[in-house]
């Protein structure tokens, strides 16, 4: 669509754009929110004037270019970059999630912008360095931020209902947000511009955010409705939905494969989770058995000790039979010693009897012979008795030994079988114990095997879950980026329409045929006499139009062919009052003068020249303009700053440096010689 005229673009771009009825009262009720949050309209105070020194556009965005240089080589972490005098921006970002992350354009006390334009310019070139914005994307992006932060400057409450803690911990309500006066710029401002992800492309800057109803109906307060730029901003939210909506698709498909494979991956789990369960079920049936042959083998193993148990009292039986054996022996030895003794001393003494009864044989009559025979017979017969007796008691014994020796063995034959029967057992016991032990290993093989298996289920189900997650990841990512598409598709649609609606309205106001327009004053600053230029509907007295040039002096505007002339500017840093020339159509400066105008110069138009006070060197001559604002005389007498200027046709009447009246020749602005001074009164 081709630009030919303003008028035929307006035309053009209503008939392009469905329109769409918005009602009154809904309109109302925006205008009272926004009133809401700022009872003026933001109507930017430029400083418009003349400049001592005019930096380049390229010398104006290498500022915000050298700021998103710095930010963008550490994206990922909060920074500060620039200067704390000038400009700089607080990158304040983290991993916490609900709010917005955000920079923080900080322009310092010593910063010189004084116009919107230019700081927009900046803070584009700023956002084309440091996120990769197109020059066009990032001027209607930075426009937008500083409407966005002027119709909540000092509103501390939004911006901590929006912002995360890392940014508002750097806010100041007193600073917060953008003043529309452009001398409360410098050391007093924060701009906030929102960031809604650092990777998000043309959506690292949140659209949305700093293009909400009430910085809508701020802009639409302006003259033109701001319409370029809103359509710019629709532009950038189409090719935002556009962008999102590709995205949605691909994370769609991605959701589809990552849905696939989950549901392999879920197949995959239920096989792991079968083989767990068998290898669990055989290492419990393994473990039953090993318990099962260790109880066994615990059972055989408590005979076995029983059956040693009783082999060892056995044993002790035996020995002890044995030791009780040896005793009767030794007892009945003992008393077949005492028997074999006693039949000994018997035999002696039946020995001796005899001998003395052969003796009284042959000593009958010897009667002590006889009483010996007979006391030797009876000691011996008690010999004898005593030696049967002797040897009855030895058999006794010699039968108890018996008895005891035969009791003996048959205990120890009872403990070597008992002994032989534990041993038994003991083998048997072992063997037991070696299923047992056998059963446990392989119990344990199976358990292993169990645990292992499960292990390889843990790993699936994790495999699971993360394929899980990529799916859901994908199906949110989608299901996230459908919902962006659809949220900056509605809003892109909502403005379009309200913008054919101010379209229609500005080519209705736009058809004012210009011999109706009327050209004014409008007063901006009491204290400092300053004006600004607007153009009015004669027929119907509504404002058309008002100039950004807001700071005309004198109270004085001298229509020329296609404009007008005045008197322009304040003094100050890198502030200048010169001769302006401002055009009709967009009611800027067109043209300004080389010299510098003094602050108190009158304007004089007379025969189709200006004349003014201009500053010389140290001093203050009278200089001659043209209509088009080229320099034709100056004069070589300095003069008072604030002296009048009288043109009539003999000759220019001023007031010269030392007080006195001087007439100045018209054609070269010369001291007329001879012409008497008059002392001039001084003004107190």
């Amino acid at each position: 669509m081709k630009k030919h005229s303003k008028l035929r673009k307006v035309i053009a771009s209503a008939l392009f754009l469905a329109v769409s009825l918005v009602s009154t009262n809904a309109l109302e009720v925006s205008r009272n929110e926004l009133q809401s949050v700022n009872s003026d309209t933001i109507r930017f105070n430029n400083y418009n004037g003349p400049h001592s020194v005019i930096d380049s556009l390229a010398a104006i965005r290498n500022i915000g270019t050298q700021l998103g240089r710095s930010v963008k080589g550490n994206l990922e972490n909060e920074s500060t970059v620039g200067s704390s005098d000038r400009y700089y921006v607080i990158h304040a970002i983290d991993s916490t999630t609900g709010k917005l992350d955000a920079d923080i354009f900080v322009l310092g006390k010593n910063v010189g912008v004084d116009h919107v334009r230019n700081l927009r310019h900046i803070i584009a070139a700023y956002l084309v360095e440091a996120y990769g914005y197109s020059n066009d994307d990032a001027f209607t992006l930075a426009t937008f931020i500083t409407v966005y932060n002027a119709v909540y400057r000092g509103n501390l409450d939004v911006f901590n209902a929006k912002y995360k803690d890392i940014v508002t911990k750097h806010l100041h309500k007193d600073k917060v947000g953008l003043s529309v006066n452009w001398e409360e710029w410098a050391g007093k401002s924060e701009i906030v511009i929102p960031l809604s992800d650092i990777a998000g492309g043309l959506s690292t800057i949140d659209t949305s955010v700093i293009s909400d109803k009430n910085v809508i109906n701020s802009m639409r307060e302006s003259d033109d409705k701001g319409i370029d730029q809103r359509k710019n901003m629709v532009g950038i939210m189409d090719r935002e939905a556009d962008s999102a909506e590709s995205k949605a698709e691909e994370a769609a498909k991605q959701a589809v494969q990552e849905t696939r494979k989950l549901s392999e991956e879920q197949k995959k789990l239920a096989e792991e989770q079968a083989k767990s369960a068998e290898a669990q079920k055989q290492a419990d049936s393994a473990q039953k058995e090993a318990d099962s042959a260790q109880k066994a083998a615990d059972a055989s193993q408590s005979s076995a000790d029983k059956a040693a148990s009783d082999a060892d009292k056995a044993a002790q039986s035996a020995s002890d039979a044995q030791k009780e054996a040896q005793k009767a022996r030794a007892e009945a030895d003992k008393k077949q010693k005492e028997a074999d003794e006693a039949w000994a001393k018997a035999n002696e003494l039946q020995k001796k009897a005899d001998e003395l009864a052969e003796y009284a044989r042959q000593h009958p009559d010897d009667p002590e012979a006889q009483k010996a025979a007979e006391e030797a017979q009876k000691a011996a017969d008690e010999a004898r008795a005593e030696a049967e007796k002797k040897s009855e008691e030895a058999k006794k014994a010699a039968e108890e030994a018996d008895k005891k020796e035969a009791e003996a063995k048959k205990a120890q034959e009872d403990a070597e079988k008992k002994a032989q029967e534990a041993e038994k057992q003991q083998q048997e016991a072992d063997e037991k114990a070696k299923e047992a032990e056998q059963k446990q290993s392989e119990a344990d093989k199976k358990a292993q095997e169990a645990e292992k298996q499960k292990e390889a289920e843990q790993a699936q189900k994790e495999k699971t879950a993360e394929q899980k997650q990529k799916a859901d990841e994908a199906a949110a990512e989608a299901k996230e980026q459908q919902e962006t598409a659809d949220q900056k598709r509605s809003e892109a649609q909502n403005e379009r329409n309200l913008i054919a609606r101010d379209q229609q309205q500005l080519l209705n106001e736009g058809l004012l045929d210009e011999k109706d327009a009327a050209f004014g004053l409008r007063l901006t600053d009491s204290e400092k006499e300053l004006s600004s230029v607007v153009k009015m509907n004669s027929k119907t007295g509504s404002l058309v139009k008002t100039s950004p040039v807001s700071v005309i002096r004198q109270r004085e505007l001298i229509p020329v062919d296609g404009g007008f002339v005045a008197i322009a500017g304040e003094e100050g840093a890198n502030h200048t009052i010169r001769l302006v020339l401002i055009d009709t159509i967009n009611m800027e400066i067109q043209k300004e003068s080389e010299d510098i105008v003094a602050a108190k110069s009158v304007l004089v138009f007379n025969g189709g020249s200006f004349y003014v006070v201009v500053q010389d060197g140290a001093n203050y001559v009278v200089a001659k303009y043209s209509s088009s604002l080229d320099l034709e005389l100056k004069s070589k007498v300095p003069v008072d700053p604030a002296t009048p200027i009288t043109v009539g046709s003999n000759g220019v009447c001023v007031t010269a440096k030392d007080g006195t009246m001087q007439v100045l020749r018209l054609s070269d602005l010369t001291a007329v010689v001879g012409e008497v001074s008059i002392k001039s009164r001084r003004r107190k």
